[in-house]
């Protein structure tokens, strides 16, 4: 009942506002036809008493400006009382209607018979015209028809009329019929202004609720922001202290199983805590994002490799493809992108029991300069009537998931927040028992003109055994051949060793390779000269020497085989003249996974989609000091290899070791100083390799001095240094 009087007041209001809106039009109209009638009646009609009326006229229309006026002022100060204007307008009214009137009964009858005619024209058409502006209150347009008709009404029968009759019973008809098309106009308009207010008022109410609902959530997110800080700070003291104690205590196998439980118990509490924190700031607007350039390819990599220690233990293959038509450079926030892939990539693995996991990075997202990322995997599926809610928060698919497989039930509904707030969004395509795709358009423009090409169609199988690059591997070095080997092997590629460049050029003449990566101080003959005879080969060029294998021009002649040089200096010197002989790319021993693969990337098109095999886990145990175990650290954390491949990797070293130093040990005692000189140069490099950078620079400035002729106890400096090997070579 409150709410239908407020909205009948609310009509009622706007009707006088619509009234008065027109009104400026309504004088502006009266004025030019006033005017037009003193010009046509000036002839005919005595023209004081012509004079008298439009000054009349006049008046009323300045009235009723200054009423337009003073209405229009209280509008814009909020002030308007529709009861009091409703009484002026009507006073306005009345008085405009009795100066027309006026015409019809007293100009009239000082007429001739065409002028009488214009008069009945004039006051008529007034009168009509008068409906749309004035029937919005129907007794606002009564008294104005009223003030019109009846005193020409009167006017005709006063006067010398033959036909005052018929005229005055048409006038009639015609205000009745006035009457009856105002009034229906009148009620049409107020149920439209009454449907007008509802609306309103619904919408009003919506808005309140919504705001209502949003300060609620808000409340929501800040309790929740709050709680998940203050106990993140107690877990974060329990977290360190316990790494701590792992670190510096001796302890059994048994308490550091202890150890290892509160520690992977206490990551796990952190990380929901981290998703509880992270939706919080999402919803209560807090998280504020981040646009910066960044390479794409190595956020993306680095996200699968974080991934891939769980494939790996699932026995998962993990595939991640680039179309050629993706930027290098994109600008965007780089961290909350991260999340994103984590969190979708996290899920694949841990709903996958077999099959594969794959991450392609697209252009052909719906909105432009957007990327998509699509994540694919062979696992559960989801069934349809679920796929509406699984980006709600604390949902999954069933009650079955949680307990299996854990987890919060945060991770898709933060990914969609995340994604709507860099103006992307994430969608799902899924089969129930063959998998699902997970599909992210991000709104990330190139910040590079130029694009990077790459073989998006590669394809991973492990059972396959595809191998994506043929690379031959020219080293004089056992120990760099068995790393770079066993890097590339990772990554299933096909690996041919030879031990110097005239190897190399032998094989070239009788097989096909992708990819050379050659060593440049190697003996009979070096890197440098065998670039420069492949490409004069691949030039067509002929005459290059009686060492040419037979065959080779013929097979390399027009083809072009990119060459990565591989080598211990790192000067800038050393770089550019790789690359002015020929070499397309320049890798400074020792060798890095990392930047191994991108040089992949840059001269052939590769892309790593294998990432290095798991390795142990957990807490740090307490080390004994051993240069062994120093070294196999080493090599874990610098190559990546799982603990079976280091430790055949760390027995090969061992016995190229001693056969280096024996060698050394030979030089030494035949006196052979440029003898000696090459053999520690080798020494130092594989010392390098196992990190052991203090020997490795003492060996080689020793084999420094022996190759400029500087006097020295060689034999008595080289036991001392090889001493320390003793521990390493058992």
């Amino acid at each position: 009942m409150v709410m239908e009087k407020k909205t009948k007041q609310a009509v009622y209001a706007k009707q006088i506002d619509l009234i008065y809106q027109f009104m400026p039009f309504s004088l502006l109209t009266t004025a030019s036809i006033v005017a037009l009638l003193f010009v046509f009646l000036r002839g005919s009609v005595d023209t004081d008493a012509l004079t008298v009326w439009v000054v009349l006229m006049g008046s009323v229309i300045c009235l009723r400006s200054l009423l337009s006026g003073v209405y229009f002022y209280h509008k814009k100060q909020g002030q308007v009382n529709a009861k009091i204007f409703e009484a002026l307008l009507l006073v306005s009214v009345i008085l405009a209607g009795t100066c027309w009137g006026s015409a019809g009964i007293w100009l009239y009858n000082l007429a001739d018979l065409g002028s009488r005619f214009l008069i009945i024209v004039v006051l008529v058409g007034m009168a009509a015209g008068a409906q749309g502006l004035l029937s919005y209150r129907l007794r606002v347009f009564f008294s104005f028809i009223v003030c019109i008709l009846s005193p020409l009404i009167v006017g005709i029968n006063l006067a010398d009329e033959s036909q005052k009759l018929s005229l005055s019973l048409a006038l009639l008809v015609y205000f009745f019929f006035l009457l009856i098309s105002a009034r229906r106009f009148c009620r049409n308009t107020e149920n439209m202004l009454i449907l007008q207010e509802e609306a309103s008022a619904r919408e009003n109410h919506l808005k309140e609720a919504k705001e209502e609902a949003e300060r609620a959530n808000h409340a929501k997110s800040d309790f929740l922001a709050n709680i998940s800080h203050e106990i993140r700070t107690p877990m974060n003291s329990i977290i360190g202290l316990n790494r701590i104690l792992a670190m510096e205590a001796k302890l059994s196998l048994k308490h550091q199983s202890y150890l290892n439980t509160i520690q992977n118990s206490a990551d796990s509490l952190l990380a929901l805590l981290n998703d509880v924190l992270d939706l919080a700031k999402v919803e209560s607007g807090q998280l504020e994002l981040e646009s910066q350039p960044f390479v794409l390819r190595q956020i993306v990599e680095e996200t699968v490799q974080t991934v891939q220690v769980l494939a790996a233990d699932k026995g998962l293959d993990m595939a991640c493809f680039f179309d050629p038509e993706v930027p290098t450079v994109v600008n965007g926030d780089s961290l909350r992108l991260r999340q994103i892939l984590l969190n979708l990539l996290g899920n694949a693995v841990k709903f996958t029991e077999r099959g594969s996991v794959s991450i392609r990075v697209g252009g052909n997202a719906p909105v432009e300069s957007s990327l998509t990322f699509a994540v694919q995997d062979s696992g559960m599926g989801i069934a349809p009537d679920m796929v509406d809610h699984i980006f709600d928060s604390f949902s999954q698919v069933d009650s079955s998931v949680t307990r299996k497989y854990g987890g919060s039930g945060l991770g898709l509904a933060i990914s969609r927040k995340l994604c709507a707030l860099m103006g992307g969004e994430i969608e799902v395509e899924s089969v129930l028992g063959q998998g699902s795709t997970f599909l992210v358009h991000l709104p990330l423009p190139a910040v590079l003109a130029g694009l990077v090409s790459q073989d998006a169609d590669a394809v991973v199988g492990r059972s396959a055994g595809i191998s994506w690059l043929k690379i031959l591997v020219v080293e004089d070095n056992k120990v760099n051949r068995d790393v770079a080997r066993l890097f590339l092997k990772q990554d299933h590629h096909r690996v041919t060793e030879v031990v110097n460049g005239l190897h190399a050029l032998q094989i070239l003449a009788e097989k096909d390779f992708d990819v050379i990566l050659m060593d440049i101080q190697m003996p009979v003959m070096d890197g440098f000269e065998a670039t420069r005879i492949i490409r004069a080969c691949e030039r067509g060029e002929a005459g290059l020497g009686k060492d040419i294998p037979s065959g080779l021009v013929a097979r390399l002649q027009g083809r072009y085989v990119p060459i990565i040089a591989l080598t211990a200096h790192a000067m800038s010197n050393d770089r550019r003249r790789c690359l002015e002989i020929g070499m397309d790319s320049y890798l400074a021993k020792p060798l890095v996974p990392e930047q191994l693969n991108q040089a992949l990337v840059e001269v052939a098109g590769f892309t790593s989609h294998k990432m290095p095999a798991k390795h142990e886990h957990g807490l740090p145990a307490h080390s004994r000091p051993s240069l062994r175990q120093k070294v196999a650290d080493h090599l874990m954390k610098t190559y990546r290899f799982g603990p079976e491949k280091i430790d055949v990797l760390v027995s090969s070293f061992v016995v190229t070791l001693s056969e280096q130093l024996a060698a050394c040990r030979t030089a030494i005692e035949c006196g052979d100083r440029g003898g000696l000189a090459t053999n520690l140069h080798t020494l130092k490099g594989s010392l390098f390799n196992l990190g052991l950078h203090e020997l490795g620079a003492a060996m080689g400035k020793l084999g420094k001095d022996a190759s400029e002729g500087r006097e020295r106890p060689y034999a008595e400096e080289f036991a001392e240094l090889a001493e320390e090997l003793v521990e390493l070579l058992g």
